[in-house]
């Protein structure tokens, strides 16, 4: 289990759009073997971008159509969202010091 809340569809735009600065959301699905292996990743991330980052999950299997409005082709899809607006994307399994670069990135340009 992620320490990450899941959140059902109609609360994503409400956590995006209610978050000045970063946001992350994680669309996975509980078959996809790559968005499980991701876990444990994202919630060691999700503690050291406290405060910097906010992140959830959106099980895409409850969330279809929120999944198609974001272009979510395959799982696991990180979303990283800037004051409720997407600005960049990863698809696939990520390795942590990949992640933390990205985070790292968008953090120190804003």
């Amino acid at each position: 289990m992620s320490a990450l809340p899941d959140l059902k569809a109609d609360a994503v735009a409400d956590f995006t759009s209610n978050t000045s600065g970063f946001s992350l959301i994680d669309f996975w699905a509980p078959w996809c073997g790559p968005c499980i292996a991701q876990t444990p990743t994202l919630d060691t991330l999700s503690s050291e971008f406290k405060g910097q980052v906010r992140m959830a999950k959106v099980n895409i299997d409850d969330a279809a159509e929120l999944a198609q409005t974001h272009g979510i082709r395959g799982v696991p899809t990180l979303i990283l969202f800037e004051d409720g607006k997407p600005v960049s994307q990863k698809v696939g399994l990520q390795s942590k010091s990949s992640l933390h670069a990205w985070l790292t990135d968008a953090v120190s340009q804003h």
